[in-house]
């Protein structure tokens, strides 16, 4: 049985503490970009490099956003209501920017990961 090839293209995070935990565990990574709302532009800091560099398409696209303010375990997520459509806050931000990446290259299978309360 012919086995599925998956090739990790690039990580994006924000977080200083994560992308060291990316490098870390995955030190054959040709990207590691940080702005998620850079992606749809094309181009983006990679911290790998230390240089601006193509954002690449692929084929299988697996995100997770920020989703503190939407979660089920916080007592103040009603003021959140809209911040996926609004696209304000830090969910409805790391959310449009995957949104956008999406529109713009198009991957053939987008995964999600995030909270119930979405």
């Amino acid at each position: 049985m012919p086995r599925l090839k998956v090739e990790h293209t690039f990580s994006c995070e924000s977080d200083v503490k994560k992308r060291q935990w990316i490098t870390d565990n995955f030190p054959d990574l040709p990207c590691l970009f940080g702005d998620i709302q850079e992606l749809p532009t094309g181009t983006a800091f990679n911290y790998i490099t230390g240089k601006a560099a193509q954002v690449p398409p692929v084929d299988i696209f697996i995100a997770g956003f920020v989703c503190k303010s939407v979660s089920l375990e916080n007592n103040e997520r009603k003021k959140y209501a809209n911040c996926i459509i609004e696209a304000c806050g830090l969910t409805g931000i790391t959310f449009q920017g995957m949104i956008q990446y999406v529109q713009q290259f198009q991957p053939a299978v987008v995964i999600c990961e995030n909270v119930e309360g979405l």
